[in-house]
């Protein structure tokens, strides 16, 4: 009778599980509706050939300026995702990823006794906070690298992996993860953690392995086309207040929002449930802390906490759960289950078993004219400029540069897009000179040279070119205007 109440509960937890993967991971985000989806398949497409940028290949001037690729490998893996079963296999790829980060995370409560009730409510609102940075980039991967590492932290914190087991693996993870996306920097809280757990560690050998994968990590993040300048590349970006306040990504999320309102709701119930952040290991508790401080700073950390918060809050709302049914006619319908690691890799096959079955049917109905990045693009202004493209130097946001780079490219028609580091702080500000018609900027476009200005019909500069003795509108519609010089 007991195996038979057991295996429906592991059932039960197994489809609920399944089901707010599915529904997180699918949920309505725009996963090809980031700026910088273009220059990314196009840095994919040439490392496929045999060639690792050093220098921007990309834009207007762009062979002249050096340019470190810090996701050069995981590029590679997209661009050829799309060439083997094109958008949705790009899409797919985004819900397995993150998918597996997931059940990875879920792998670190093995052996914990957990409600499904807890894990129905839990579940979902964690994942719809954390999917706001799962898109078709390479910081996917780095959601996956910070698991993986999670796990060999995790287990050598309860002792079921050797010192020279989780020393390899450390190894071996930062090698891969510095060349797929610079989100390994992050990676080194959990290190720095486990060496702080090392000096309530009962054994000497433990502090000289942390230290040890802390310096191994180090060294293995060398392992890249560029060296060392690899980090100065990424910590050069994240030291600059400019560059800081000029992404919505780095700035602090509106947390009276959903999905956002759900972060300071977990933190109110570790705070009135301290005994489930208590009793985690020590590396768990620090990286908790410590990505909680930078996520309340910029959205862009959100992600990471949220994979190092799902046992955290999980184990909490069981407590609460427990706490309010005790007694109740309804604690039969809890289905307490104990967390196996075969449970949450069984969910991810389910999951990932659809996702196949499914993108194999819409493989075989697909239409040659597939949207992807054009339904979130101004597709029909860039096509209007595409005769001649090559003559043509395009004054446009930074968020267009991306795209004009996939349908133009090799051609260099992209004069800015949304590489941070490789455009530097003085073309972001000449930009927004322009953009938002500050004194000067008609002698700005002058000194550009630019014969077209490519804009969003509502901006400041639109409405500044109307009636424009220099300019005269030739193209509109609902996402774009386009202007051209007179006397071309």
């Amino acid at each position: 009778m007991r195996f038979t109440i057991i295996f429906k509960a592991e059932v039960i937890a197994a489809f609920i599980l399944s089901l707010c993967l599915l529904i997180a991971l699918t949920g309505p985000f725009a996963r090809t509706g980031d700026p910088g989806v273009g220059w990314h398949l196009r840095t994919g497409e040439l490392v496929v050939k045999g060639v690792i940028p050093s220098t921007d290949p990309f834009l207007i001037g762009g062979e002249e300026r050096e340019w470190i690729s810090n996701q050069w490998l995981a590029d590679a893996f997209l661009w050829s995702a799309r060439q083997y079963g094109g958008w949705e296999m790009l899409d797919y790829l985004v819900v397995l990823i993150g998918g597996l980060a997931i059940v990875l995370t879920l792998m670190r409560l093995s052996s914990t006794v957990l409600s499904v009730l807890a894990i129905s409510i839990g579940l979902p609102v964690l994942l719809a906070l954390g999917s706001v940075q799962w898109i078709v980039r390479p910081v996917i991967f780095s959601f996956l690298g910070f698991s993986l590492l999670l796990i060999l932290c995790h287990y050598r914190a309860m002792g079921r992996i050797t010192s020279p087991q989780y020393l390899g693996g450390v190894a071996v993870l930062f090698a891969i993860w510095a060349n797929v996306h610079p989100g390994f920097m992050l990676g080194f809280v959990p290190l720095a953690g486990m060496v702080l757990a090392s000096f309530w560690a009962p054994h000497r050998e433990d502090l000289r392995t942390a230290l040890g994968a802390l310096l191994l990590a180090g060294i293995a993040t060398c392992i890249n086309p560029y060296g060392y300048e690899l980090h100065r590349s990424a910590l050069g970006l994240v030291g600059d207040p400019f560059f800081m306040q000029l992404n919505s990504e780095w700035r602090p999320a509106e947390f009276r929002r959903f999905p956002y309102i759900v972060l300071p709701c977990a933190i109110g119930l570790l705070l009135i449930t301290p005994e489930a952040l208590r009793n985690r290991p020590v590396f768990e508790r620090f990286t908790v802390c410590v990505l909680l401080i930078l996520s309340l700073t910029a959205r862009r950390y959100i992600s990471f906490l949220v994979i190092t918060l799902i046992p955290v809050v999980l184990i909490a709302l069981h407590e609460w759960v427990r706490r309010l049914l005790a007694g109740s006619t309804l604690r039969a319908l809890t289905c307490d289950q104990e967390l196996h690691p075969r449970l949450a890799l069984k969910c991810w096959g389910w999951l990932a078993a659809l996702f196949v079955f499914g993108g194999c049917i819409s493989y075989q109905v697909r239409t040659v004219d597939e949207p992807g990045l054009d339904e979130h693009f101004p597709k029909a202004a860039v096509d209007f400029l595409a005769p001649s493209i090559e003559s043509k130097r395009i004054f446009h946001t930074p968020d267009w540069g991306g795209y004009l780079t996939w349908k133009f490219f090799p051609e260099r028609v992209a004069t800015i897009d949304d590489r941070n580091e490789l455009n530097g702080k003085a073309a972001y500000e000449r930009y927004l000179h322009i953009a938002r018609t500050m004194p000067g900027w008609r002698t700005m476009l002058e000194e550009g040279s630019y014969t077209h200005i490519l804009t969003a019909p509502d901006t400041t500069l639109a409405g500044a070119l109307e009636g424009d003795a220099g300019w005269i509108e030739v193209f509109r519609d609902a996402k774009a205007v386009v202007f051209e010089a007179r006397g071309l």
